[in-house]
């Protein structure tokens, strides 16, 4: 008995601040600046800018529109050029950033975005088991996959980002330099942290400003819990002597 009203003062005590904290974390989440009102898994059609070089690594620069908050924000996705074609993943990593400056060019590339868990992997396995060299037809697959019917064009990228983690979001994405070939010339599969410099999203529902005083009120909630510490303990000891067939 002793031993678990121990654990108990260490664990259920310092609520308050641990709300708080939970609080400031949800403030500064990414997910502010992106649109989420569509849930489970939705298709957008963006822009390929085609092959550049930024800061020294050639990429796949991809646009889309109406991802980000706000007007005249670009969400765009980094695919690196690697030479390996036999890799199933570029040397440099995938990168999510923002952008103001409007792509115009007339190949389209296409962003499956998931912002929920499902109960049906299928979509996922269909990018994830696509390989460098690999004969598939991306019209059939997003078809089959996800009832869209994409656009005849001389190349194309498809791209899976799944949001639907706690901690860490996914990139699947394949490109194929030909569509008339059906044969995949690169794939990428990458994970990273919501709050990794990867995911480079400007603060715009956000303010640092405000998250910077909020981290003053850290004193405040220490204090509340060092007060009320013993009514929260009382509580839980309560609950536990209640036994669970209390009501």
């Amino acid at each position: 008995m002793k031993t678990t009203v121990f654990i108990l003062a260490a664990f259920l005590t310092g609520c308050i601040t641990t709300a708080y904290h939970k609080s400031n974390e949800e403030y500064a989440h990414v997910f502010r600046e992106f649109d989420m009102s569509e849930t489970g898994e939705s298709v957008h059609k963006g822009r390929d800018g085609g092959v550049q070089e930024i800061g020294g690594v050639t990429y796949h620069r991809l646009q889309f529109d109406n991802r980000l908050r706000g007007p005249e924000r670009y969400l765009e996705i980094l695919l690196p050029a690697n030479p390996n074609a036999g890799a199933r993943s570029g040397a440099a990593p995938v990168f999510l950033r923002e952008s103001s400056e409007l792509i115009t060019s007339s190949i389209p590339c296409y962003l499956v975005l998931q912002t929920t868990a499902g109960r049906d992997l299928e979509s996922f396995y269909a990018f994830f088991r696509l390989a460098t060299g690999q004969e598939s037809d991306p019209a059939e697959t997003m078809k089959k996959q996800f009832q869209y019917s994409i656009d005849q064009s001389s190349r194309v990228s498809l791209v899976r980002l799944d949001f639907a983690m706690n901690y860490v979001y996914s990139t699947n994405a394949a490109h194929w330099q030909s569509m008339q070939s059906k044969r995949v010339s690169a794939v990428w599969i990458d994970s990273d942290a919501y709050n990794s410099p990867r995911l480079a999203i400007e603060w715009r529902e956000r303010s640092k400003f405000l998250y910077g005083l909020r981290q003053f009120g850290y004193a405040g909630t220490v204090l509340a819990d060092v007060v009320t510490s013993p009514v929260q303990l009382a509580g839980a000891i309560l609950l536990l002597a209640a036994g669970p067939g209390a009501k």
